[in-house]
C-alpha cells in the first residue's frame, strides 16, 4: 500500500503549524503543472496536497471528445467533486448515468463507483478536486498504465489497490446509450 499523508478537517483545523505554514496563491489561466493522463485526458494541477496542507488536489482536465473515459473505478478513501467547466460530459455514477453541461457540478463520496465520457463535439473542459489530498501520486503511477496501447488493465488494477482505489468496470464508451430519462 502506498503511503499517503491525509488530514482530516479536524486535524487540519487543530494544526497551528498548518496554518501559518501555508501560503495563499492564485494561478492565472493556464497556468499549473501540465500532465497527460490518458491519450485523451489532460490535466493542468493547481493544487496538491503538498501546497494546500492535505486538504485537497486540485486540477483542470481537457478531454477529447468520442474517446473512452477511464475504466469505473472506485475511491474507498477520498471525495472528488467535478465541475463541468465546458462542453458536455456523461457521467456513470453509482446506477446513474446522466449527461452535465457547462456548470454542472457532480459529487462523489468515497466507496462511490464512477467515470465519465466527453460526449460533446469538441474539447470538454473540467474541474476536479479530491478530498483529502495525496492523489498526484497515484496518477504519476497508472498514467503509463492508461497511456498503452491496449491500455494495460491488470497492472492498472494492481497499481490503483495501493492507492486505495478498485477499478470494478469498463469506461463509458463513444455511442453508449444515453442517460434514460
Amino acid at each position: 500500500m502506498a503511503t499517503l499523508t491525509h488530514y482530516s478537517a479536524r486535524e487540519t483545523a487543530t494544526q497551528d503549524s498548518i496554518f501559518t505554514t501555508l501560503t495563499p496563491f492564485v494561478l492565472q489561466p493556464g497556468v499549473g503543472e501540465v500532465f497527460q493522463n490518458t491519450p485523451s485526458e489532460r490535466f493542468v494541477w493547481k493544487a496538491t496536497a503538498e501546497t494546500t496542507g492535505g486538504v485537497f488536489d486540485c486540477f483542470e482536465s481537457f478531454i477529447q471528445p468520442g474517446q473512452p473515459g477511464v475504466p469505473e473505478h472506485i475511491h474507498d478513501t477520498v471525495d472528488e467533486i467535478f465541475y463541468v467547466l465546458e462542453g458536455k460530459i456523461r457521467y456513470k455514477l453509482g446506477d446513474n448515468v446522466l449527461n452535465a453541461s457547462a456548470g454542472a457540478f457532480a459529487y462523489v463520496p468515497k466507496g462511490t463507483p464512477h467515470t465519465w465520457l466527453n460526449v460533446g463535439d469538441g474539447v470538454a473542459r473540467m474541474l476536479t478536486q479530491f478530498m483529502p489530498g495525496g492523489m498526484r501520486g497515484f496518477f504519476e503511477a497508472t498514467s503509463q498504465l492508461l497511456q498503452a496501447d491496449p491500455p494495460e488493465i491488470a497492472a492498472l488494477i494492481a497499481e490503483a489497490g495501493r492507492w486505495d482505489t478498485r477499478v470494478v468496470g469498463p469506461p463509458i464508451v463513444a455511442g453508449s446509450p444515453p442517460p434514460s430519462a
